[in-house]
């Protein structure tokens, strides 16, 4: 696996009695535990290594939490009985998204509709051809008429809201997976720009689900959100430099009014009493 959920809550209540380097040794096993998908090896040498364990001191935090967490079971083999449980959930999640990822592939096209006459006939006139004004001028009517633009969605990305339309060959796609698994490339991205993947996927498709957003495949919403995060990480860029700007702003008036405070031989009470610029002794 190459990522795997971290439930920090229970994770703070049994791990609360944990010192530093304890803590340490837990995070780099169970790291180990889920990279391999399978149990710990029995010998605490091995342990030692795959924790980078070289001082007694950090031996001792290794034994200490493969004891409390990681006992060896039947096969021989440390397991943890949460991450064991979490492993199969996940593993049966992936294989449903596999499936249903495999069932959303690219749609067979459909025979053009005949047209109702046999070959080789002439199409019946329209109009007054057929002595039918009223079909005629129903026709006129119908292609002068401008026909309607492709319908505007308003799609909020990350925590701001942009226009967007939905793709032709999308609306009759798949709605978005609600267990929809964070690819490899994705997770990088993710990383990249210090943004927490599984909140941005709980997010998007909450997202989504409310829009009824429709996608042509699996691979099409695992672009979807890769742009998603994009989008997130320019507006929170976007924010930050908003945020900056009115503290320097901020600050700089403050330094001039305490320049001009000084200037004429006012104490601070002027600036930070509530008082404006009127209340400064001439």
């Amino acid at each position: 696996m190459n990522f795997y959920k971290r439930f920090m809550g229970d994770y703070a209540r049994a791990t609360a009695h944990l010192s530093l380097a304890e803590h340490g040794a837990y995070t780099l096993l169970l790291d180990h535990y889920y990279a391999t998908e399978k149990g710990l090896p029995a010998d605490p040498v091995a342990l030692f290594r795959i924790c980078r364990a070289f001082t007694q001191e950090e031996q001792a935090a290794v034994q200490a939490v493969i004891d409390q967490f990681f006992p060896v079971a039947g096969d021989g083999m440390r397991h943890n009985s949460r991450a064991d449980e979490q492993i199969t959930e996940d593993m049966a999640r992936i294989a449903i998204a596999r499936e249903n990822g495999k069932r959303g592939g690219r749609r067979k096209q459909t025979q053009p509709e005949p047209n109702g006459n046999p070959a080789g006939l002439q199409n019946k006139p329209n109009g007054f051809a057929n002595g039918n004004q009223e079909e005629n001028q129903t026709e006129t009517q119908r292609a002068s008429s401008p026909q309607p633009e492709p319908e505007h969605t308003t799609e909020p990305i990350g925590s701001f809201v942009c226009e967007t339309r939905t793709p032709a060959n999308d609306r009759a796609g798949i709605p978005v997976p609600a267990d929809l698994e964070i690819d490899r490339t994705a997770l990088l991205t993710a990383t990249q720009l210090h943004l927490d993947a599984d909140v941005e996927l709980q997010r998007f498709i909450a997202h989504h689900q409310a829009q009824s957003t429709t996608r042509r495949d699996a691979a099409a919403w695992q672009a979807q959100f890769r742009k998603w995060l994009l989008d997130q990480h320019q507006f929170n860029a976007d924010r930050e430099r908003v945020t900056q700007s009115r503290m320097a702003n901020s600050t700089t008036i403050h330094d001039q009014r305490t320049a001009a405070a000084n200037t004429i031989g006012v104490g601070e009470q002027y600036l930070t009493g509530g008082h404006g610029y009127d209340a400064i002794p001439a």
